[in-house]
């Protein structure tokens, strides 16, 4: 992705599923019972999930169901309802996952308005998910019924179950739980894949990241620290201890003369890569704490929340494109969606980075809380008023 495609960054914010225009058809698949298995055994299939589910459940019946968050109606959090929906099947190249932790991100939350493009409801959010391999769709080798398995899904992760391209899925090493496996899935992929490879930043140079305490700040961060890179982080003054544990030097966001400040920080000089993640007006100020040669990662649009796709975006895109002709920094729209879909490969090699760095004990994943799907609506709340430090897990390790 470059700063020039703009079409395609925005259009990462679709919740379009390949080949459908609504989750009617995502819910209606099924897994199929003559699904490939190693060994071509149907009934190791059947006996195989009916021993990963806790309840008993039998994920290979036609009928069968799970519980999901599935959003009927674009709106507020209360439109986030627990329901019993169809098991999906997996197609060719897929697995179905039985899901035991899932991610709670910002962009649900735009998606639940209908401010991210979004198809049309009926529609289960969530990105992240971490599971056990329950089966596999037809055509599938080199992946074993029971494998623990994290995975990049777009949409669907507030279910019991998920089905996921084997292209998305990367392997769960022992002695990573799975609460902190799903944190650095979409969060830490999204930090891991910013620094590396929109902003190539390197040992000894200093970045900026905004929303320093959330999901994605925190893991800038962390990875930051891992990587002897100087970080100065933009939070409200009750954060500011949560930016020093990780590493950063916290600066208040609100400061009138936070330009000033952010300067101190960074030794009088501008910043080598800042990473926003509100967008709008606020590009400008990002911009004016990169240096000359530096680089503004745009990785969110906090900015539009409560607005319609349209005109929410307009402030975004008039900075994005003033700044083009202004030349200066470069800016750099980064949508881990548009990422994932493009490279898979690459996203998938990052995560399993991740997962052997977070095992090494090189990196420390923030988590807020972990809750149960009937706590889903009120976690959308509580990101809304900005209170989430670190990552929101829905635990579904007991529900199956």
């Amino acid at each position: 992705m470059t700063d020039t495609s703009l079409t395609s960054s925005f259009d990462a914010f679709s919740l379009r599923e390949p080949g459908s225009a609504s989750l009617e058809n995502a819910l209606a698949r099924d897994i199929a019972a003559p699904a490939t298995v190693r060994g071509g055994d149907e009934g190791q299939l059947k006996l195989a999930a009916r021993q990963l589910s806790g309840s008993g459940r039998d994920l290979t019946r036609l009928d069968a169901t799970m519980n999901a968050v599935v959003v009927r109606g674009f709106g507020g959090p209360d439109v986030l309802r627990v329901e019993q929906a169809p098991v999906p099947r997996p197609g060719r190249g897929e697995v179905l996952i039985e899901t035991r932790a899932a991610g709670i991100a910002f962009g649900d939350t735009l998606r639940r308005q209908g401010l991210a493009g979004a198809m049309r409801p009926p529609l289960i959010p969530g990105y992240d998910v971490v599971g056990r391999i329950a089966a596999l769709g037809p055509g599938v080798s080199g992946w074993t019924i029971g494998e623990r398995v994290g995975a990049y899904v777009e949409y669907g992760g507030y279910a019991q179950a998920v089905v996921a391209s084997t292209e998305a899925l990367v392997r769960v090493p022992e002695g990573l739980d799975d609460t902190t496996a799903v944190a650095l899935v979409l969060n830490y992929g999204t930090a891991y894949q910013m620094l590396h490879h929109m902003a190539e930043v390197e040992r000894g140079q200093r970045v900026v990241v905004t929303s320093a305490a959330g999901g994605v700040g925190t893991a800038v961060l962390d990875l930051a620290r891992a990587l002897g890179v100087e970080a100065v982080g933009l939070a409200s003054p009750t954060k500011h201890d949560l930016v020093r544990q990780f590493g950063g030097l916290p600066v208040d966001y609100r400061d009138p003369a936070v330009l000033d400040k952010v300067r101190a920080a960074l030794g009088g000089k501008g910043a080598d890569a800042v990473f926003d993640g509100i967008g709008g007006g606020h590009l400008w100020r990002s911009r004016a704490m990169t240096a000359k040669r530096g680089r503004v990662i745009l990785f969110g649009v906090a900015s539009m929340d409560g607005r319609s796709s349209i005109f929410g975006m307009v402030p975004t895109l008039f900075a994005l494109l003033s700044m083009k002709l202004l030349g200066g920094p470069a800016v750099r729209p980064y949508f881990s969606t548009a990422e994932q879909a493009k490279r898979r490969a690459r996203y998938a090699a990052d995560v399993g980075t991740l997962f052997a760095m977070a095992r090494d004990g090189r990196i420390h994943p923030l988590i807020h809380r972990t809750i149960g799907l009937d706590d889903v609506a009120e976690a959308h709340r509580e990101l809304a008023a900005g209170g989430v430090v670190g990552k929101i897990v829905i635990d579904l390790a007991g529900a199956n």
